[in-house]
Order: structure tokens, then C-alpha cells, then sequence
């Protein structure tokens, strides 16, 4: 079953409507300039995809979004064509970036997918917003933040952008330039690097956390139960650890150890036990996802 409630012969509507029978998680390969996409997942065998216009005047960019969806691969696939100097269009993704001042307006992608989908993401600006529980996510994008809700794998790859995730179930990897980043419960092996943002991690099983700032601020806490081996050092900032480590930066209590590798140059590393207060974090994402949704174009 395909559904487009959108005709050819319609003209401009500021809204189109699509719908597939999936049989099995899939994979959304999104490829978009500004537009922010909002994701949540069900227990349905249904895929469906909103696109829609923040106002009248960009009716026209939805209509020629190309959709399709690929059931051999079960991939579902959105394409912004790209117009060239000669009025042709094309849906290169690199055409786009050598010719972003031909792009205008604003759009949101609201999709529902199945439990256990595939996110694919490639965007110039524009944020993710994912609630639910994802196989893998990977985003690409010159300023984009992004809310997730649960993820096994996380790569993010971003010149400018947040990152707030409330739970990563097996590893992570995030590479920024200038960008916040909060994950409340990580619990596989994690590599953040930033060069101005702040790092913010719970880590709640034993795994390997490498965190790498110009100048940003690292905050690593670790929920009781784990033993920790630590190499911190910052060139200019304080180094912190409010859980006591003999000579060589470990405890050793038998419990399982998490490893611990983080290097700053001007920023503060700071090592703590998980409070009540910093488990609020998880509560704080989950509103932020229901707040994001709420304000999205539906």
C-alpha cells in the first residue's frame, strides 16, 4: 500500500501526505537543507511521512520533494531536487551545498516508523527530533541540533549543534564544532569530540568514554556500582574527581571498571557520582522531545 494524497494537477498544496505497508523496521535516508524532521516510532507495519510547509509561501518547495520507498532494501527515501543556473533541477546532495542561496523557505517532515528503524539523515540546517527506540541514527549537518530519545548506535557529525539523548544502549560517536552535548544514560563505548562545546555524560555500564575539547567543559558522571579508570588531563582548566582514585587514577574495588580518557586544553574536566539531581536529566530530554513534537508543524 502507497499512499500521496497529493495530485500533480492540484498545483501548490502546502502539505503532502504518504503512507507504505512495511512489514519490518526500516530505514529513513533523508537528504534536506532547511528543514527540521520529526520522528517517532510505533508497533505498527506502517511507514507515513507529513511534508509540511511552516507557511503559505512555501507550498511550492513541498511540492517537489521526491519521496520514495524501496521495498527490496526497506528504504524510505526524501530528496530535495536542487535547482541549477540553467532552471533544471537535480538531487545531488553535494549540488545543494555549492548552491544553498537557491533554496528558500522553511519545511518539517513529520514521519511515524517502526520500533527498531534506521535513521539516515543529511542535512544544511535543520534539527532532528526522535522519539522512540532506534537500531542506529546517523546525522550529518553544517547546524543542526538534535533530541533523541533511545539509540544502540549513535554517529553524529556536525559543524555547529546540540545534542541531548536521554539513553545509547551501545556506542556513540559525536564530532563537533561548536555544540553542547548531554547523554543521560550511556552505556556502550563513547567518543565525543568538540572544539567549544560542553560534554555532559552519565555513564551507567562498564565501557570505554573518550572525550576530546578545545575548550569546553567535560562533566563525566558515573552511577555507583562501577569502578573507574581515569586519564584527564586540561592544559589550562581544573581537573576534578570527586570519587577518590589511588596514584595511578583508579579505584579499585573489584567492581566492573569503566576507562575513562579525557583531554582539554582550556576547559574544566570534572569527575562525579551520579546525584538524584543529574538522573533528572533523562525526565528533562523525555519533556523536551514532547515539547518539540507539540510545536511542530501538525
Amino acid at each position: 500500500m502507497t499512499i500521496d494524497n497529493t495530485l500533480p494537477d492540484q498545483g501548490a498544496s502546502d502539505r503532502r501526505h504518504f503512507e507504505y505497508a512495511v512489514d519490518q523496521p526500516i530505514t529513513l535516508d533523508v537528504q534536506c537543507t532547511s528543514t527540521d524532521i520529526y520522528v517517532r516510532t510505533h508497533d505498527e507495519p506502517i511507514a507515513r511521512l507529513d511534508i509540511v510547509a511552516r507557511s503559505p509561501k512555501d507550498a511550492e518547495r513541498v511540492s517537489k520533494i521526491l519521496v520514495n520507498y524501496d521495498t527490496h532494501r526497506h528504504v524510505l527515501e526524501v530528496r530535495e531536487p536542487q535547482r541549477t543556473s540553467s532552471g533544471q533541477t537535480k538531487s545531488k546532495f553535494l549540488g545543494r551545498l555549492l548552491n544553498i542561496d537557491a533554496f528558500t523557505g522553511e519545511l518539517d517532515y513529520i514521519l511515524t516508523v517502526p520500533t527498531g528503524s534506521n535513521l539516515d539523515i543529511s542535512t544544511v540546517s535543520g534539527d532532528l527530533v526522535a522519539d522512540g527506540t532506534y537500531t542506529r541514527i546517523g546525522l550529518k549537518g553544517a547546524s543542526s541540533d538534535a533530541v533523541i530519545d533511545t539509540v544502540n548506535d549513535l554517529a553524529m557529525h556536525v559543524a555547529s549543534g546540540d545534542l541531548q539523548v536521554r539513553e545509547i544502549r551501545e556506542r556513540v560517536t559525536v564530532r563537533s564544532a561548536s555544540g553542547d552535548v548531554d547523554v543521560a544514560d550511556a552505556q556502550g563505548a563513547a567518543v565525543f569530540e568538540t572544539v567549544s562545546g560542553d560534554v555532559r555524560v552519565t555513564i551507567t555500564n562498564t565501557c570505554d568514554v573518550r572525550v576530546r575539547s578545545v575548550s569546553g567543559d567535560v562533566r563525566a558522571y558515573l552511577e555507583p556500582g562501577f569502578a573507574l579508570t581515569v586519564d584527564a588531563r586540561s592544559t589550562s582548566g581544573e581537573v576534578r574527581s570527586d570519587i577518590s582514585l589511588d596514584s595511578d587514577g583508579a579505584t579499585d574495588d573489584g567492581s566492573p571498571t569503566v576507562v575513562l580518557n579525557a583531554k582539554s586544553m582550556s576547559g574544566d574536566i570534572r569527575i562525579k557520582r551520579a546525584s538524584d539531581k543529574r538522573r533528572r536529566a533523562s525526565e528533562n530530554i523525555a519533556e523536551v522531545l514532547s515539547s518539540r513534537f507539540e510545536s511542530a508543524a501538525v
